[in-house]
């Protein structure tokens, strides 16, 4: 779960400097290489972080419940 979201988060700033291709040519490759729920994670970051003061909040509003609800679909 980590290293997804430290991929997400990456991407999230990572739009402000890079082009459009070369970020979806980033995504694709992420993709590809098999980490789950990565395309999910940036949009969330894109549309729902703005409404945070901090990333504390934010991860404990938002992302718990994201993968709680991914869990809870795999049983």
């Amino acid at each position: 779960m980590e290293e997804v979201l430290v991929r997400a988060n990456e991407v999230y700033l990572s739009k402000k400097y890079m082009g459009e291709n070369q970020m979806n040519i980033y995504i694709q490759k992420q993709l590809k290489n098999n980490i789950y729920y990565f395309e999910e994670l940036v949009n969330l970051l894109e549309i729902r972080f703005k409404n945070y003061n901090n990333y504390e909040q934010f991860f404990i509003n938002e992302i718990i419940p994201f993968y709680e609800s991914k869990f809870s679909k795999a049983k």
